[in-house]
């Protein structure tokens, strides 16, 4: 039995009934409510109806077939009589349908159709309840751009829920891709600050292993560097590398990056060429990325992972890509910054013809040297060299095989001295070393050890000066902190002192300073 949706009482009549239905069709502004003879002659045209098809019922009911509001393609494809049918047939027709306006306007509606039945249960007529869609399908493609023919797709609501649903689905994973691409751009620039603060490669080192590490997480990652003077690439930083070994250093022409210069993806799966400097079989993919800092080659970013994960992403595959070259963008105008400053520095710290340090670094570190010296009570040693005769010798062969052998003296120095040790050349033949720790008699045995010493490489022209090397030997001073002055400017007037004396005195040999200088009381150690 069915349940009544109303109570029969507050009608008096099957009249009022009738009116009261009628009212309630009518009324209805947001569905169109169509009622259509078999013949398709429209006999109900309610307000909704009106709104949708521009229609007034004067215009429609007893007058207009309803084939009249089938778009053109419909009526030719015999659609009419396909939703009679099924009605009558199942007992409800429901879809999607191409309708028209009075303005001859076409727009796609949902439309359900039930069969009217007479008192003796024939058919009537049927039914139409649609509702204009034109503005969900709107926003639909909207979300599902990649699917433009998804208006004609959709012939039913659940084909069409579906779809919304997908689109849902892969707008919450480009939410959060595009979110991973945002924190990407912010450790890129948080990595490049600090690189481009960073005072020394090995600092620049120690920040691009750590971010990269964040950036890469599963990936094996070696940057290669061009040596200072050209030639092959070393490794200069690398992570994730224990269970994937690379190369340490291979020679530019190894590397297809740099042969192209662009990057170059390998796989077992593709077309392209492994680069020879990939030694592992194990590595099945990779990329190599040229670095390029002022306008030079500055070395190689490579990455590379055993495998494909068959749950990674194409997103993630094209952004591990396209992540590596900025990488590298970035990190190879930092190394060129950085290795643009220490040239600098180099450049204003070291003689250019000995390559020790100069004056100016001297006066600097001898003062560091005593400010920490004189804090933790001990002393420092500091011996100053001359080449004796060296204007005779120069006068003689040549300016050419005088700074040949200021070359040999300052090798010489920069073999003979400990990692702490400062050497010097503190300004034309005279050459300096600064001993920190060092005590009087330990400095002492240091000036003998380099001048028997340069003397036994004079013997056997060990620095290929032939004959021009008879004769030449170097004469010391040497002067202690705190014992010979309480500042750097009086340690260094008082080795000055000693080493003129030793000059005085004969050359080739070693003078000590002592603590009155004025009163003439130096302790002199000449040549055996």
């Amino acid at each position: 039995m069915r349940s009544r949706l109303f109570d029969t009482s507050m009608l008096a009549n099957a009249g009022e009934a009738v009116e009261f239905i009628s009212n309630i069709l009518e009324s209805s502004t947001e569905y169109s409510i169509i009622a259509q003879a078999m013949d398709g002659t429209i006999l109900l045209w309610n307000e909704g109806a009106r709104r949708l098809y521009g229609y007034e019922a004067e215009e429609v009911v007893g007058i207009m077939n309803g084939s009249s509001l089938h778009a053109p393609e419909e009526v030719q494809n015999g659609k009419a009589r396909e939703i009679i049918e099924g009605a009558l047939r199942n007992g409800k027709w429901e879809g999607l349908l191409r309708r028209i306006r009075k303005n001859r306007e076409e727009f796609l509606a949902r439309v359900v159709a039930t069969p009217r039945m007479d008192s003796s249960g024939k058919p009537a007529g049927i039914l139409l309840i649609s509702k204009d869609i034109s503005e969900e399908i709107r926003m639909t493609i909207e979300l599902e751009s990649s699917n433009n023919d998804l208006r004609e797709q959709i012939t039913q609501r659940q084909a069409a829920e579906n779809a919304l649903l997908q689109s849902h689905q892969e707008l919450i994973a480009r939410s959060a891709e595009m979110e991973q691409t945002a924190t990407q751009m912010r450790r890129l620039a948080e990595m490049s600050d600090l690189l481009q603060s960073c005072a020394s490669s090995e600092e620049a080192r120690q920040v691009a292993e750590k971010a990269l590490t964040k950036f890469f997480p599963v990936e094996a990652g070696t940057i290669y560097l061009t040596t200072q003077l050209g030639g092959s690439l070393e490794s200069f930083a690398s992570w994730n590398n224990a269970n994937l070994p690379l190369a340490e250093s291979f020679e530019p022409h190894e590397c297809w990056a740099l042969r192209r210069g662009r990057p170059h993806f390998f796989s077992n799966d593709g077309a392209a060429i492994r680069c020879p400097h990939l030694k592992d079989i194990r590595t099945v993919n990779s990329i190599c990325a040229p670095m390029l800092g002022q306008g030079q080659s500055v070395g190689v970013f490579h990455l590379a992972w055993p495998e494909i994960d068959p749950g990674v992403s194409l997103f993630r595959t094209e952004n591990r890509q396209s992540l590596a070259t900025g990488v590298a963008d970035i990190i190879a105008l930092a190394i060129s910054n950085v290795r643009l400053r220490e040239a600098l520095k180099d450049q204003t710290i070291h003689d250019p013809l000995t390559g020790l340090y100069n004056r100016r670094y001297l006066e600097d570190s001898l003062h560091r040297e005593i400010s920490r010296a004189r804090r933790s009570g001990a002393s420092v040693g500091f011996i100053m060299f001359d080449i004796d005769n060296f204007k005779h010798f120069n006068d003689t062969y040549g300016h050419p095989l005088g700074d040949q052998l200021l070359r040999a003296l300052g090798n010489y120095l920069k073999a003979l001295v400990r990692p702490e040790d400062i050497p010097c050349r503190y300004g034309g033949e005279e050459f300096t070393l600064v001993i920190p720790g060092a005590a009087r008699e330990i400095a002492r045995e240091r000036a003998e050890k380099a001048r028997r010493g340069f003397q036994n490489l004079r013997l056997k022209d060990t620095l290929g000066l032939g004959h021009a090397m008879e004769g030449v030997t170097i004469s010391a001073g040497v002067a202690i902190f705190p014992e010979n002055g309480d500042g750097a400017s009086e340690v260094l007037k008082a080795a000055d002192q000693a080493l003129y004396v030793a000059k005085r005195s004969g050359k080739d040999q070693v003078v000590i300073a002592t603590g009155n200088l004025k009163a003439g009381k130096q302790e002199h150690l000449t040549s055996v």
